[in-house]
């Protein structure tokens, strides 16, 4: 009887362990795919919030709004205290500074 016993004792201990491992990694995978979702849904809600921002930036008229400028060199609207293009990197608060024509005789 205590052959018995035993068995089935160590057949159910088995069978714990197994399940247990089993709900660990559907846990993991569960996690890891909530993570993956909530980081796509908050990725989408930085690409809607820049693409509304953009929008507010630049009217249609392509000119840039009171308080904004915009770069020589690539167009960019930048606002009116920036020193450095968004964009491109270009120091704006540097004059802007136009080609010398030479003449030669």
């Amino acid at each position: 009887m205590d052959n018995i016993a035993g068995n089935v004792l160590g057949t159910l201990v088995v069978v714990l362990v197994i399940l247990f491992i089993i709900f660990l990694i559907l846990r993991e995978l569960f996690c890891w795919y909530w993570k993956i979702n909530e980081s796509v849904g908050l990725l989408h809600e930085i690409r809607d919030l820049l693409a509304k921002n953009q929008a507010l930036a630049v009217p249609q008229g392509g000119q840039a709004r009171a308080g904004m400028k915009r770069c020589p060199d690539c167009n960019e609207s930048n606002t009116a205290d920036t020193r450095f293009c968004t964009n491109c990197g270009r120091d704006l608060s540097a004059p802007q500074t136009l080609p010398s024509a030479s003449i030669s005789m």
